[in-house]
């Protein structure tokens, strides 16, 4: 075999094997229980928005207040186990708390499927949530409106925020901004896709290139030297290299960065 055919042939043998590498490996996780939520809330109408002007009030609940506020919530199954309202402790019930509200109402909920069983309610100081089962790529969501007394009462501390745990979910209900995630995560499969696209190109294009120039050169008699007779090898090696960083980037983001969100809750935000 020669040289070329050598280079060829490796080349082949490396994007198949990284290929049925990734595929096992996403395919082969472990079934985790797992669940996520995402807050967002925003000015309905504040002080700030209306100049301050002193002859226009803001009144809700026949209260005086600075700001009115509407908070709107997403909780889903993120794993592959069905959350049950059973695995929730007593004493740790699942809340959404609103530590800078001064009156908190007109609560709406919409479940993604019918078997959804979510019972919200508004309490003094946030929501309460109660359900049955919530399977797989399940996922309920919310809204409701807050107001604030004054203006200096509203910090980042005072954000809505999710309370409570689920027996079996480990790290807890995590906090997921899906704006941003859904900006950021595209990339690996594209880094991916790209790092085995250009393994073959590099290693077969520039090596079999390389290889073309020795002989050519070899031909007219040219001592190539010690770089000359590296550079094919030298390029096959940085074909594996982007390949590798490639693979390995692609893993490291679906153990770490990777959450499951449901199709049909991506097409509502």
């Amino acid at each position: 075999m020669s040289d070329q055919q050598f280079a060829i042939a490796l080349a082949v043998f490396g994007l198949v094997v990284s290929a049925i590498i990734t595929y096992l490996l996403n395919k082969n996780q472990r079934p985790k229980k797992s669940a996520h939520f995402f807050i967002k809330d925003f000015d309905l109408v504040s002080r700030d928005l209306l100049n301050n002007i002193e002859e226009i009030e803001i009144r809700f609940h026949s209260l005086l207040v600075d700001e009115l506020r509407i908070a709107r919530f997403w909780v889903w199954n993120s794993g592959d186990i069905a959350l049950r309202g059973s695995d929730v402790s007593g004493g740790d019930k699942l809340k959404i708390i609103v530590p800078g509200a001064e009156h908190i109402s007109m609560l709406e909920v919409h479940q993604s499927m019918s078997r959804v069983d979510v019972k919200c309610e508004l309490v003094e100081d946030g929501v309460s949530i109660e359900f049955d089962t919530i399977d797989k790529d399940d996922f309920f969501v919310g809204r409701f409106v807050y107001s604030v007394r004054k203006l200096s009462d509203r910090t980042k501390d005072n954000d809505p925020k999710l309370v409570g745990s689920i027996a079996g979910v480990s790290n807890g209900i995590e906090m997921l901004n899906l704006e941003e995630y859904f900006k950021e995560t595209h990339w690996s499969g594209k880094i991916l896709a790209f790092s085995m696209l250009i393994y073959p190109v590099s290693f077969v294009f520039l090596g079999y290139g390389a290889f073309e120039i020795q002989e050519n050169v070899a031909e007219l008699g040219v001592e190539l030297g010690r770089f000359g007779q590296a550079l094919p090898y030298a390029t096959a090696f940085l074909g594996v290299l982007i390949l590798f960083v490639g693979v390995l980037y692609h893993i490291s983001w679906r153990r770490v960065a990777r959450v499951k969100v449901p199709a049909r809750l991506r097409r509502m935000l």
